[in-house]
């Protein structure tokens, strides 16, 4: 008699074993569903190690791509700040530092406000400063804004003031009007060709 048995699925040759080999035949029979289990157990761990894995990936694949997102908002964002302050130096002009500036940069800033402030400007102001002592005459009769040195001997309005307050209209700091109204700056002839005129050469 056969002391190992080999398994057999023939429910008579099952009952022909012997008592000892029937209970090793079920021993048998019982060890294979564990080896069954044991491997059902590795496949399910390596199919858990292989979502972690695939999870971690995924993971690392949406920290990137939200940096990069990220990444693409802020140079967005700078685009759009550096485009502002180009359209805030357009409206404000080029940036001037003295009264022979300002004078020189006139015309071309003029032809940007003509269709806003010819029509209140059309004539001619004659600009006076003190501290130093200069005359401007700015004409505007024509198409084109002329302005240069020199004292305008017929002038449709003469402004007169400091060459520092005048640089502070020019940069936005003083307030031509408060000028005007407190004496700082004397306005004749037609005062709001005066004020339009402030209007025109302030850069803010």
């Amino acid at each position: 008699m056969n002391s190992n048995p080999e398994k057999n699925d023939d429910p008579q040759h099952a009952a022909e074993l012997s008592p000892q080999e029937t209970l090793e035949y079920g021993e048998l029979e019982a060890d294979e569903p564990i080896e069954a289990d044991d491997e059902s157990e590795r496949d399910d761990s390596e199919r858990d190690d292989i979502e972690d894995d695939e999870d971690h990936e995924c993971a690392e694949h949406e920290e990137v791509a939200s940096q990069e997102e990220v990444a693409r908002k802020a140079a967005e964002q700078q685009e759009i700040e550096q485009e502002e302050k180009l359209q805030q130096q357009r409206r404000r002009g080029p940036e001037v530092n003295s009264v022979q500036e300002l004078i020189a940069t006139l015309p071309a800033w003029a032809r940007n406000h003509a269709q806003l402030l010819k029509g209140h400007l059309t004539g001619v102001v004659a600009l006076n400063t003190t501290d130093p002592h200069r005359a401007y005459r700015i004409d505007w009769s024509g198409d084109r804004l002329v302005a240069e040195a020199g004292d305008a001997q017929t002038a449709d309005c003469r402004v007169t003031l400091s060459q520092s307050d005048l640089m502070r209209v020019v940069r936005g700091e003083f307030n031509p009007q408060i000028g005007m109204l407190s004496g700082r700056i004397k306005a004749s002839g037609n005062p709001e060709m005066a004020m339009y005129l402030f209007n025109l050469i302030v850069r803010r």
